[in-house]
């Protein structure tokens, strides 16, 4: 049976869990803002890619 003192730390554990997903739904929408990118930055370069490209159709 639970005593008095375990179901207010329940209470203010599930209190701290709706807080730490609220703040983190906020940093969420903020980080989806427009122009934001998110992942890895590509290694190669636009041209390098392209190039690439061309080799490997132009091989086929």
């Amino acid at each position: 049976m639970h005593g008095f003192g375990t179901i207010q730390a329940d209470a203010i554990g599930q209190f701290e869990n709706e807080i730490r997903a609220e703040l983190q739904m906020d940093g969420i929408t903020r980080a989806e803002a427009p122009g934001t990118r998110f992942g890895t930055w590509s290694a190669l370069t636009v041209g390098q890619v392209t190039e690439f490209r061309e080799n490997a159709n132009s091989a086929s």
